[in-house]
């Protein structure tokens, strides 16, 4: 598992997302390299299933790492200035210097991080067609399995609509000792399972209705509970 880790400058209206695909060692996503190199408030983070040998996993967080140095040192540079900025602009001789500076630093972050993701972008299509691939895989395995219940179902309702249509058709010749005609326990057991069987038979055949009556009636009577 890797997780695929978004990170925004929050100093620089334009677009600057960087995203680098994390192999963590560490259990807290929090304590591994990226968070400690570009801060947790402003760091996004989400699992992804990205497989591959172990030299390729060393390759990409290699070129992860040098990823996210390049913008953690762009990025630290830019909050210096920034900060210079900051404390000039209430005097009006250096507030004009200390804003060309500050649009000097931004102009340098943004042509420094875009260059690093253009270095990175490789690894980071790698990567991503790997995560693609194991969701191809993934979704034609669960609709596989969709396909195959959906088969075990139509055939089981098959088996049950053969079963109705044989019950509502002519009688057949039953079993020595049988007083039914359209009995087939075996059959009938193996296609609707000999609880529910029972219960059929009980209910829908006069012989199951006569040996209901006689068992209700054999049984003795329950006294009332209670005081």
């Amino acid at each position: 598992m890797a997780l695929r880790m978004t990170w925004r400058s929050y100093s620089v209206g334009q677009d600057d997302l960087v995203t680098v695909y994390w192999f963590p060692r560490e259990s807290d996503w929090r304590m591994g390299y990226v968070a400690r190199a570009l801060g947790v408030s402003l760091l996004s983070h989400e699992q992804v299933d990205a497989r591959g040998t172990s030299d390729e996993i060393d390759g990409w967080a290699a070129a992860a790492t040098a990823y996210v140095d390049e913008v953690a040192t762009a990025a630290a540079e830019l909050e210096r200035v920034q900060l210079l900025n900051r404390r000039w602009r209430d005097w009006p001789v250096v507030r004009r210097w200390a804003e060309a500076k500050y649009d000097e630093a931004k102009a340098s972050y943004l042509d420094r991080v875009r260059a690093a993701t253009s270095a990175y972008q490789p690894v980071r299509d790698v990567v991503e067609q790997r995560i693609a691939e194991r969701e191809a895989v993934l979704l034609a395995r669960k609709e596989r399995a969709q396909q195959k219940e959906g088969r075990r179902q139509r055939e089981s309702e098959a088996r049950f609509q053969e079963w109705e249509r044989r019950q509502a058709g002519p009688t057949s010749p039953c079993p020595v000792g049988s007083p039914h005609a359209s009995w087939r326990p075996a059959a009938t057991t193996r296609r609707v399972g000999l609880r529910r069987w029972k219960r059929w038979w009980t209910t829908s055949t006069r012989g199951g209705r006569a040996f209901a009556r006689r068992y209700a009636t054999s049984r003795p009577a329950q006294k009332p509970s209670g005081g």
